[in-house]
Order: structure tokens, then sequence, then C-alpha cells
């Protein structure tokens, strides 16, 4: 999970951007959902 994490703030998101504190992981068997809230 925190792989996938790090995988898409890495790619997608410029981290000055992003408030880091706030990132929610769900996740089940076959879903991942992370919300990653923006300043």
């Amino acid at each position: 999970i925190e792989t996938i994490q790090e995988f898409f703030l890495k790619r997608k998101i410029d981290k000055a951007s992003v408030d880091e504190a706030n990132i929610k992981t769900l996740y089940s068997e076959k879903l991942i959902g992370i919300s990653i809230p923006i300043k």
C-alpha cells in the first residue's frame, strides 16, 4: 500500500501542493482508494 501511495505521489502530483498529513487510503481485497487532499 505504501508503495502505491508513493508511486502516485511521485508521478502525478506536485508534492508542494499536497496535504500529506491528510492522505487517506481505503482498501479491501479488490479495491484500493487513495484520497490525496490538495492544499
